[in-house]
């Protein structure tokens, strides 16, 4: 069961990619320290590796701090953990919202990434495995009025993190 499982339907949104790539590798880059620094956020943002604490275990830290890349004052840090994890399979982040001092609040956002490994559209073998797998994105609770520019933000990781696994053989 899921924390999103109580959460109203007007209140998460959805995203749906297919990435030409073998369920391990993208559930790698989403745990590994190393793989995160190199994707993680939209364009134009960067993830700070010093900042990375990183602890993929069930209830383990994750922590890092986003860097706007035109003005590297402009920052967003990020605070949760790993709710939970089934190997290649899911993950279920939930982030605290920063106070406006930029520490953890109360306010919890979840964050659920659901990886099913399915058949390459042209049934061929890919450069990286038999499989495609699809990545399944759904966050909340969120007020409607983001959930555009969350989804967006979310479309370009998704499109950062594509990049990357290509980039990164064996990743």
């Amino acid at each position: 069961m899921s924390a999103l499982d109580a959460v109203p339907a007007d209140q998460t949104w959805t995203l749906t990619r297919d990435l030409p790539h073998g369920a391990d590798a993208v559930f790698r880059a989403f745990i590994d320290a190393t793989a995160l620094a190199q994707w993680y956020g939209p364009a134009g943002w960067s993830v700070d590796p010093a900042s990375i604490d990183l602890d993929a275990v069930p209830g383990g830290a994750r922590s890092f701090r986003m860097t706007f890349d035109e003005d590297p004052g402009q920052t967003a840090p990020i605070h949760g953990r790993h709710a939970g994890m089934m190997q290649d399979r899911l993950l279920e982040i939930h982030e605290f919202i920063p106070d406006h001092e930029g520490q953890p609040s109360q306010h919890v956002v979840i964050l659920r990434c659901e990886l099913d490994p399915i058949a390459s559209p042209d049934d061929s073998v890919t450069s990286h495995g038999a499989h495609t797998t699809r990545v399944t994105l759904t966050q909340g609770p969120l007020p409607e009025t983001v959930h555009d520019h969350a989804r967006a933000a979310w479309s370009s990781s998704l499109d950062r993190l594509a990049q990357y696994l290509v980039a990164e053989p064996g990743a």
